[in-house]
């Protein structure tokens, strides 16, 4: 792979809880609006009485399918609970996205632990960083280490903030951007 001109993956580090899923969808839902082919995925956590933790799903940006992210392991569960063949599923579907055409931006909601290991949405990324498609990816502090030396020079960390987001983005990109705020304006109403 040649050096590219700039980072082409935009790294939002973030503290535990402090999760950037909704400036994530909020981008996504942006970019989708203005008519753009938007790839990858976006978490959405779903409480339950009977646990102590969140059932976690993924929604693939691309076709709109929703797939279950965590393992039942039972109401005491601690640590890891991610079913990873729920993370296969969200990995083939980016893929099959790409196989449909270039996305205009690949969204992944998190450098988790897997891919820390080397595995999960790890291969989609480089593929996207290849094809010279924008990726914004949420980064857990305590995976920072591991990102940093899979992503490299072909990365850089902007903060969880719209505005910047929308900024770096325009610098990537030659796509129509005329329906895209650049700014903190309010985003437009999803077309879903």
């Amino acid at each position: 792979m040649s050096p590219l001109p700039r980072p082409m993956i935009a790294a939002i580090p973030y503290a535990e809880g402090g999760y950037p899923d909704a400036i994530l969808e909020r981008i996504a839902r942006e970019w989708q609006a203005a008519g753009h082919f938007v790839a990858g995925v976006i978490q959405h956590d779903l409480t339950r009485r009977d646990r102590s933790r969140c059932d976690m799903t993924l929604e693939d940006l691309a076709s709109g399918r929703v797939i279950g992210l965590s393992e039942d392991r039972g109401a005491a569960a601690r640590g890891c609970r991610i079913d990873p063949n729920g993370l296969a599923q969200a990995a083939a579907l980016i893929a099959s996205a790409f196989e449909k055409g270039q996305p205009h931006l690949l969204i992944v909601n998190k450098f988790g632990k897997i891919e820390s290991e080397g595995g999960g949405l790890r291969a989609v990324i480089a593929e996207a960083v290849g094809r010279e498609i924008p990726v914004i990816i949420g980064v857990p502090l305590r995976n920072l280490d591991a990102f940093d030396a899979f992503a490299g020079e072909f990365s850089e960390r902007l903060p969880a903030e719209v505005a910047v987001i929308r900024r770096w983005l325009a610098q990537r990109t030659d796509k129509a951007l005329a329906n895209l705020p650049v700014d903190d304006a309010p985003a437009p109403a999803p077309g879903r």
